[in-house]
């Protein structure tokens, strides 16, 4: 079992208590029952670790042995913020394509003026959800594509219809 299937299990308790300031994090508190003894047991801890958390009051104190695998509490569960632990990378990448669109608007010129004229920028969205951002885009819209025996992919001319 991997780090992250162990904080996923470890976050399928349910949380009774905290002492937690939005920075320090000294105690997240589950009930000690079978489930949660269960999943302590899973992620590799025996009835010993498991004896040396319980607190004052019979809770376990699942701070410590959630933070080997995580790295914040948010107040519901624990995470990873990986913002500190990645490096920022810069490129540029050129781009060949088409867009489809929808538009709603008083007439047609004042549609296309809204394509050609209005567009701030994209945004564009990675497998894992995250977004790419964007920093800055030297672009050029194409109203019609070039003529003659060279052919470029994704480039066709501009085209906007009413739907009726």
């Amino acid at each position: 079992m991997n780090d992250l299937e162990k904080l996923e299990l470890i976050n399928t308790m349910e949380f009774v208590d905290n002492d937690a300031d939005g920075e320090n994090c000294s105690s997240v508190t589950v009930e000690d029952n079978k489930t949660n003894r269960n999943i302590l047991y899973q992620i590799g801890l025996s009835n010993n670790d498991i004896g040396e958390l319980i607190d004052e009051e019979g809770y376990i104190n699942i701070a410590h042995v959630a933070f080997k695998y995580s790295n914040w509490w948010n107040g519901d569960y624990f995470e990873n913020k990986v913002e500190n632990q990645l490096k920022e990378f810069y490129g540029a990448v050129s781009l060949s394509g088409r867009v489809s669109f929808f538009i709603k608007s008083e007439d047609i010129e004042s549609a296309e003026d809204a394509v050609f004229e209005d567009i701030e920028g994209i945004e564009l969205i990675l497998k894992d959800g995250s977004k790419l951002e964007i920093s800055e885009i030297n672009w050029e819209l194409i109203n019609e594509a070039s003529r003659g025996n060279v052919r470029q992919s994704n480039i066709d001319d501009f085209e906007i219809y009413e739907e009726k």
